[in-house]
């Protein structure tokens, strides 16, 4: 009803209007609900494309968002050739460091997990840390992961995407400082 509401006052392709969309696309992932979450995305990317280019920052997040629903669903070739497409313009644009293309990284590496592909999972998710993953925990948590929890290789990068969080945690103000 939101949706419908926010398309009629703002327009279809309103970036409030198609954000409000990707909010219900990540709800119904969130539920299991891929049919439909897949639906939402695919128009979402379509609309964005139109609007804002195939380059731009928010086509890239839905078609990385769309990647993963289609891994969800076993649909790992097209997961992995369309994140890969979505890494090539990030790199190009935003550079190998940047947290878009480093979550990219990460994903690439959940597909190829997904896949029953340990050593490409692992060679991803090894890019994405290197990168500044720093989300351990998500990681040694995540179900996409689990056919790699338990071996060295993996526990080392939870290990270092811990240490880039650590690294980058503010350092405690020094009493007695002056700006």
């Amino acid at each position: 009803e939101a949706i419908e509401k926010e398309r009629r006052v703002l327009g279809e392709d309103h970036p409030y209007a198609l954000e409000t969309m990707n909010s219900l696309a990540v709800l119904y992932d969130h539920q299991r609900r891929y049919a439909e979450a897949t639906t939402l995305q695919v128009e979402i990317l379509e609309r964005r494309r139109r609007k804002l280019g195939e380059d731009h920052p928010e086509t890239l997040a839905s078609m990385n968002n769309l990647a993963t629903l289609y891994s969800v669903a076993g649909r790992h070739a097209e997961a992995d050739a369309m994140l890969r497409r979505v890494l090539e313009k990030q790199r190009r644009l935003e550079g190998d460091r940047h947290p878009d293309t480093v979550n990219t990284l990460y994903n690439l590496g959940c597909n190829a997990a997904l896949s029953q592909d340990r050593k490409a999972a692992l060679d991803w998710l090894r890019q994405a840390v290197e990168g500044g993953w720093e989300y351990a925990d998500q990681m040694a948590k995540d179900e996409d992961l689990a056919s790699l929890r338990g071996a060295f290789p993996f526990d080392a990068l939870v290990a270092k995407a811990r240490a880039n969080a650590e690294k980058k945690a503010p350092s405690p103000p020094v009493l007695g400082a002056k700006p």
